[in-house]
């Protein structure tokens, strides 16, 4: 079983990204896919206290605290995939730390194509390895 945590508060990322996490799934991998969407910090952080498996962490540093909650959770979960949802309003220095590490960045607003095309590239480097 695969776990995946997704922090975005905007329904139409949510829905996006769940699509694309089932096709990417469906095509790389015979695993069941345990995708759990959060909405806040605070709801992610309620997630994580009963210190649940993840494979794989997608966060978007534009909410307020996003970067400060990865340097927390980016600790106890290190070897986890972590893709960032970013924007142009937060400079790169912010989530580009030795502390947080990403694996791979997606810049909002979320258009399919790129979105689809980064995320095989993320998944497909984890499931090849």
């Amino acid at each position: 079983m695969i776990y995946l945590l997704t922090l975005t508060k905007e329904d139409s990322e949510k829905e996006m990204l769940s699509k694309a996490y089932k096709n990417i799934a469906a095509k790389i991998s015979d695993d069941y896919w345990d995708m759990k969407f959060v909405r806040s910090i605070a709801e992610g952080r309620e997630f994580l206290a009963n210190e649940p498996l993840l494979d794989f962490l997608c966060v978007d540093v534009t909410l307020p605290g996003s970067v400060e909650f990865l340097s927390v959770i980016r600790k106890k979960y290190e070897k986890a995939g972590l893709l960032l949802m970013v924007d142009i309003s937060i400079p790169p220095t912010a989530y580009l730390k030795p502390g947080i590490r990403p694996d791979a960045i997606i810049v909002k607003p979320l258009k399919e194509d790129n979105t689809d095309e980064t995320l095989e590239e993320f998944f497909g480097t984890y499931f090849s390895e």
